[in-house]
């Protein structure tokens, strides 16, 4: 695992037009839920990007647009080629589109096309300063280093704002993967006030019209929170759903018949 972005599934006996899929870690810094995931169908190969910060006293020091530039060079160091899939849960998905954006603002071509974006439970993000009243999310049972990523995260992104505008057809197609459950409040704590990760719930496509640009051909839901997407009881569902949401991508640039 020293590689990154490393390995999850090789799938030597993928298809010569399979895509390969590249799953950026969410705010607490770890792809460990991208290698319990159960096999890929079609098979094609999973790739996984961790925070390389990960055990540093500030994980997020750089802005989303550096991250953002530094894993389009980390992707092109691993020797990825051609079209690929991109996303992530949560952050990742946030991150996979900031990547996108500084793809088709670049003068340097890269070794990589974005072919489609997997959003897995990624709302659309807007700053703490245009977000009503949220109630905290308790993450004191986390391991230290995974709350100090999710604190400094929080701190990245607390008046950042989501890029909504590039070249023409700067966003490829995505899919999006969506908890149907809400956050329930901890022993003392008020439901009165939502999750943040929450605000856009009832949304079905948890907001992302706000970019001004119809990119999202399809979501599927999950049973889940946003926190317990990826628990051990979780993942046989959020494999089909990732599997599904590849197939659709698949689909629409002609590859695969949909079933």
């Amino acid at each position: 695992m020293d590689e990154n972005p490393s390995l999850v599934q090789e799938a030597r006996n993928r298809r010569a037009s399979s895509i390969p899929v590249v799953l950026i870690h969410d705010g607490g810094g770890t792809a460990f839920g991208y290698y319990i995931l159960g096999e890929l169908h079609p098979a094609r190969e999973l790739w996984a990007i961790r925070n390389p910060d990960y055990n540093r006293s500030k994980p997020y020091s750089m802005t989303m647009e550096e991250m953002a530039r530094n894993y389009i060079r980390m992707i092109e160091s691993s020797g990825i080629r051609g079209p690929i899939y991109l996303g992530g849960w949560s952050l990742g998905g946030l991150l996979s589109v900031v990547m996108a954006n500084e793809i088709s603002k670049s003068t340097t071509p890269v070794s990589f096309s974005l072919a489609g974006i997997l959003l897995i439970e990624s709302p659309f993000y807007s700053p703490k300063s245009e977000c009503p009243p949220v109630r905290t999310v308790d993450f004191s049972h986390l391991p230290e280093h995974i709350r100090n990523c999710l604190s400094s995260c929080m701190v990245m992104l607390e008046e950042w704002s989501m890029p909504t505008t590039g070249p023409e057809g700067w966003l490829p197609p995505a899919v999006l993967i969506r908890s149907t459950q809400r956050m329930v409040a901890g022993p003392g704590e008020s439901n009165e006030l939502p999750a943040r990760v929450d605000l856009r719930r009832d949304d079905k496509i948890l907001g992302w019209g706000l970019i001004g640009q119809e990119f999202i051909i399809g979501t599927l839901d999950v049973e889940s929170n946003h926190y317990n997407i990826f628990d051990m009881n979780k993942i046989e569902e959020v494999t089909w759903a990732i599997n599904r949401a590849l197939q659709m991508l698949d689909a629409s640039r002609g590859i695969g018949i949909l079933t």
